[in-house]
């Protein structure tokens, strides 16, 4: 396996592992930070959902974050699945 396909590999597995913390983190914390809340978007209509967009931080040393965008169900919450 060469150089670039293990950092792939590397970076999906840190993609996956943040992404698992930030759920865990969402259901201890109860939500997402306020300060990641997208109020609204350009020529999007007045939805009846949350929706949160960030970066999080994977390689500090190298400037190298990931960006989310995380919507939450309109109704029966508790009976979607989660798509990643």
């Amino acid at each position: 396996m060469g150089l670039h396909k293990m950092e792939r590999c590397w970076s999906g597995a840190i993609f996956i592992a943040v992404i698992s913390f930030l759920l865990l983190a969402s259901n201890v914390m109860d939500g997402y930070p306020a300060e990641d809340l997208v109020l609204n978007l350009p020529g999007q209509p007045k939805v009846g959902f949350r929706q949160y967009a960030s970066y999080v931080d994977v390689d500090v040393k190298n400037g190298r974050s990931l960006f989310y965008y995380f919507v939450e169900a309109e109704k029966d919450l508790d009976q979607k699945p989660l798509a990643l």
